[in-house]
């Protein structure tokens, strides 16, 4: 007769018990190292990287580091090697080994140095522990733990990156676009787990980007002073008026824009995994899901103001625009009227949305405006569509209701499904391939900020919930 997973949960966690010491040396190492992709210093990524190589060839993982797209940011791929693993269906980890610059070290009250973490009272400190080490440090520890207990292990396909934290377009991109020109099969997938921070949320995409250069020139040549800062050709004034036009409080208003914001349907959360949702087109958002998303502060005052749940909902679908300071002159002008103003604006789009559609109309808008030109800043790809739109699993798909089963075997309270995250994320690399994917981790804050931190209890129970998806036990149990 098969264990059952109330029996193997508890086997995992006896050996979380009794090799928690272990395992947090683990998670600490990984810290140590000054996994910095802004800072182009190679040596360190390519030594994060070694180090989970190292990890995941004594799990009996065969593994690959490549340079050859980018010889400074390193990426690890690795697969199960057991000759019967790799004859089933697999499942895709994924997640990145490069933090954020650790800003002022002295805005680190907790410890001295960000890559010297620090266990105090339950918590993880250091740099890298909630995004997103803690997760990478996590599916190592369960392939660990599946060794341990004997424990058939799934296929499994991992890759490891080091430029996300810089926008995934130096080795990432390119490892997608070679694996997508190779008729990569999504028959021999189960899906994809790509392990960030979710504070123990099922997230199930992001929004895709595009970042735009708005120029407004002027086009007299010659530098102005006094009256002219009323002037007709002044470029801030030019450039400030089509803004404008275009934005307010953040959202953009143009009406042939908001055409394009993807339909959602607001619903239970007891209905959330349920089969008949399973081929909408729309984008399903529970109340609970989108508070979270929302924030609280700012639910209670769409609340307090009248918004519906279904209003609050467009609201977050819709696609964000965000322009940067504009101001910018010749070196050599003195006067009150610069040459040219400049905006180079960040759009965040919400899935089923194509960037292209968005650049064809804002490009007609701007052909509107005298003296105001456009340029592309990202992405710099023949193919914008297909790996720079969002990304969304509906929480209906076999593979997302298989994650939150088992979910439910390691926790007392059920999972809430959030919608697509606000931000994008290599969510959208795998949506190109056709997996169905989720976004999971632990619970932790300051990701990116100072004294950033994860709770440790959080960082084992996402152990068990990796580690049951990994056990080859059968998807329909």
């Amino acid at each position: 007769m098969p264990e059952d997973k109330n029996s193997i949960i508890k086997r995992i966690r006896d050996v979380c018990e009794k090799k928690r010491k272990e395992f947090i040396e683990i998670f600490t190492k990984f810290i140590e190292t000054p996994s910095i992709s802004a800072w182009k210093e190679p040596e360190t990524l390519y030594k994060i990287v070694e180090k989970a190589k190292t990890l995941l060839k004594s799990c009996a993982v065969s593994t690959i580091i490549h340079d050859e797209y980018d010889s400074n940011y390193p990426l690890l791929t690795g697969e199960t090697n057991s000759s019967e693993a790799t004859k089933s269906k697999k499942i895709f980890f994924l997640g990145h080994l490069d933090v954020q610059p650790p800003g002022e070290i002295e805005k680190w009250t907790k410890l001295s140095d960000p890559f010297k973490p620090l266990q105090k009272e339950g918590k993880l400190y250091g740099r890298g522990s909630l995004d997103t080490k803690s997760q990478i440090s996590a599916q190592i520890i369960a392939l660990k733990i599946l060794n341990e207990l004997k424990i058939k292990i799934k296929a499994l396909d991992f890759l490891y990156t080091t430029d996300e934290e810089i926008g995934s377009l130096k080795s990432t991109l390119k490892f997608f676009e070679k694996l997508s020109k190779n008729k990569f099969d999504t028959n021999d997938y189960h899906g994809a787990i790509n392990g960030e921070n979710t504070n123990e949320r099922i997230v199930l995409g992001c929004k895709g980007i595009i970042k735009l250069k708005f120029i407004a020139k002027n086009p007299l040549g010659r530098m102005h002073s006094g009256k002219s800062m009323f002037h007709a050709y002044h470029p801030i004034i030019n450039l400030a008026e089509f803004l404008s036009k275009i934005r307010n409080e953040n959202k953009i208003l143009i009406e042939k824009l908001n055409l394009l914001n993807p339909k959602i349907r607001i619903i239970k959360d007891k209905d959330l995994v349920n089969k008949k949702y399973e081929n909408t087109n729309e984008i399903l958002l529970s109340e609970n899901g989108l508070k979270l998303a929302v924030g609280s502060k700012l639910w209670d005052d769409f609340i307090s103001a009248g918004w519906s749940t279904e209003q609050i909902g467009e609201k977050f679908a819709s696609i964000s625009f965000n322009p940067d300071n504009f101001l910018s002159g010749s070196k050599e002008s003195q006067t009150i009227v610069p040459d040219e103003a400049i905006s180079e604006v960040d759009i965040r789009i919400p899935p089923k949305i194509a960037p292209t559609k968005i650049i064809e109309i804002l490009k007609q808008i701007t052909d509107q405006f005298p003296y105001i030109t456009m340029e592309i800043i990202m992405p710099n790809s023949s193919d914008i569509n297909k790996y720079f739109q969002g990304a969304f699993t509906s929480p209906a798909n076999p593979f997302v209701q298989k994650f939150y089963q088992n979910c439910m075997f390691v926790y007392d309270q059920p999972r809430i499904f959030m919608p697509f995250s606000s931000g994008t994320s290599d969510d959208r690399f795998i949506e190109v391939l056709g997996l169905p994917h989720v976004k999971f981790g632990a619970t932790g804050q300051n990701n990116h900020g100072y004294d950033e931190w994860v709770d440790l209890s959080s960082f084992f129970r996402v152990i068990q919930v990796y580690t049951l998806m990994m056990a080859d036990l059968e998807l329909d149990q």
